[in-house]
């Protein structure tokens, strides 16, 4: 940690959901690789991968899992949702049927993550403007009505993509900065281990000390 970061240590699990073929994966092979691959196969249960950023020069490790779309694996999906601190709701803004089921994938989400967790809808494939058949104001208005982040985005052309992460790892820190979310419960499973062992070692050598002072009196 370097001496202008507040906190030691944190990760950030994010998960991405929506609709089958609105672009899950692509959103986040862009992210990770900077680039679209057009031929992106389809997700069969989840997928994972991992990114450091830098938010306010704070480090924060995300921890990205891509779930599939279709209704077949998803109990398989929702294996996954425990402990996610952001979840990224994916629309195809050509598919009006993909929108209207984001309040499906909102309340699936709520059921298993934390009642904290920071909510992103996103508005994907906006290059496709002459296909459109889902209007910015309809998915702004959507996200007000509910107090959720929005934004639209192109895996193709890469607009918007990493505003996506970086939009809803900064909510997540705001609430932390603001005592909303505990930092202890977002920091890496390596380090929450060393600070178990690190609680543990000083009771043990607690516990030491008072034997020793112990016998000075025997």
């Amino acid at each position: 940690m370097s001496e202008t970061e507040k906190y030691e240590n944190l990760e950030f699990k994010l998960i991405i959901l929506g609709d089958s073929g609105v672009g899950k994966s692509c959103i986040m092979h862009n992210f990770i690789y900077k680039k679209f691959e057009k031929n992106k196969t389809q997700t069969i249960g989840v997928d994972f991968t991992a990114k450091t950023i830098k938010i306010k020069n704070q480090s924060i490790k995300l921890q990205i899992w891509d779930t599939a779309g279709q209704e077949k694996f998803r109990s398989i999906a929702r294996n996954y949702y425990r402990g996610a601190i952001g979840i990224i709701i994916v629309y195809d803004i050509t598919k009006v049927e993909s929108f209207n089921h984001i309040i499906t994938w909102l309340n699936d989400a709520k059921n298993y993550t934390r009642n904290e967790s920071s909510v992103l809808i996103v508005g994907n494939k906006n290059d496709l403007e002459n296909l459109r058949q889902v209007k910015f104001s309809e998915g702004q208005k959507f996200c007000d009505e509910n107090n959720l982040l929005f934004i639209e985005s192109s895996a193709c052309t890469g607009n918007n993509i990493e505003q996506i992460f970086f939009n809803i790892s900064e909510d997540v820190l705001n609430k932390i900065d603001n005592g909303i979310i505990d930092s202890n419960s977002v920091i890496s499973s390596y380090a929450r281990e060393m600070k178990k062992v690190q609680i543990e070692d000083k009771e043990n050598n607690n516990e030491e000390d008072n034997k020793n002072n112990g016998c000075q009196y025997c």
